[in-house]
């Protein structure tokens, strides 16, 4: 039998990035793992269905935006390539209905799709569990689902850092990630702006560049906070190391996302040392419930915000809160799920 961990697409890819270092972390992973790159997202990689021969067991991590130009391209990719091979799917970006109506629904039906292909399936929390369920329409199918979803958190370890702490008199208000719609960027320079208002300095940075397809938000951003007096940069795209740096140094790490059910960005912060502010919500609750300390919980994101700026001490982690999976304790239960494939 043939047992593949198959990686495909873009290397800079969050999901991407994330899986390949799974599979260097655990041996299993490593001699098992088979790499499908692609320039871009948004279409089947070239070589993918090759990756698969027929009757192999594979675990394949799996967002719609990888694999099809549309929710249903991709969903009948992955039906493919369950045709001829025993799947475990690591889904990621689970739909939720705060997407909007239609694109939730046809989003919602891709995964109920990929739920039904794999035989078993991995998500980062409880809270994309039940929505994951809630894309099967029928409770008995939803039922099913619910018991082949393993739910593995998403790696987290700690780097110690010794940065200075900015003083409150003047700061920068950090965001990391690709900018797209609805990462909640506007909501942290209108915070910024009630402060610029009152005469303090203020600024906003995102390390990241802008997702695909999506490049004229960055005007648009620089736009809105030039209108309100707040200087707006994007860094592009950094390097391991250069993040590492900038993360561990930042004013005031913000994590805006108004939909989140997972989210990388928000361990990236923590794993350089920082206490995020994040939006209060079903995802951020569970991690504050199961790693206290790591988070500080928004109910308003202007609020907290402004309230770090005074304080930016409030959002370095104290060294002994209680942190993970190790990235080889989470490679290991990756590694336990294709072991167990039928």
């Amino acid at each position: 039998m043939t047992v593949r961990y198959v990686v495909a697409g873009p290397t800079r890819h969050g999901v991407v990035r994330h899986a390949l270092r799974l599979g260097a972390s655990d041996p299993f992973l490593s001699r098992a793992l088979v790499r499908v790159p692609t320039e871009v997202s948004g279409h089947e990689p070239p070589g993918l269905r090759d990756a698969l021969p027929p009757g192999s067991t594979v675990l394949l991590h799996v967002t719609d935006r990888l694999f099809g130009t549309t929710p249903e391209e991709a969903a009948a990719t992955v039906k493919a390539l369950a045709a001829g091979s025993t799947l475990a799917l690591s889904l990621h970006d689970v739909p939720q209905a705060s997407e909007g109506k239609e694109w939730y629904q046809r989003r919602r039906d891709a995964y109920a799709e990929f739920a039904s292909a794999a035989t078993q399936l991995v998500v980062a929390s409880e809270f994309e569990k039940a929505l994951l369920a809630a894309c099967v329409d029928d409770p008995e199918g939803a039922g099913a689902v619910m018991r082949k979803t393993n739910v593995m958190p998403l790696p987290l370890e700690t780097a110690t850092s010794r940065h200075p702490v900015p003083d409150g008199a003047s700061a920068e208000i950090a965001v990391l990630g690709y900018l797209y719609p609805g990462k909640g960027v506007e909501d942290v320079i209108d915070a910024a702006a009630s402060m610029a208002a009152d005469g303090r300095i203020v600024s906003v940075v995102n390390y990241g560049a802008a997702a695909e397809g999506h490049e004229d938000l960055v005007g648009q951003l620089q736009d809105r906070a030039g209108r309100a007096g707040v200087r707006f940069r994007v860094t592009g795209y950094l390097g391991d190391d250069e993040l590492a740096v900038a993360l561990a140094g930042a004013g005031v790490p913000v994590a805006p996302h108004r939909h989140i059910s997972a989210s990388g960005s928000v361990n990236s912060w923590i794993a350089a040392g920082r206490r995020p502010i994040v939006r209060r919500g079903g995802y951020s609750v569970e991690v504050a419930e199961r790693l206290p300390g790591a988070l500080v919980l928004a109910d308003s994101l202007h609020d907290a915000i402004t309230a770090a700026v005074d304080d930016p001490g409030s959002t370095r982690l104290d060294p002994a809160t209680r942190v993970g999976p190790s990235w080889a304790q989470a490679a290991r239960m990756h590694a336990d799920i294709l072991r167990g494939l039928p």
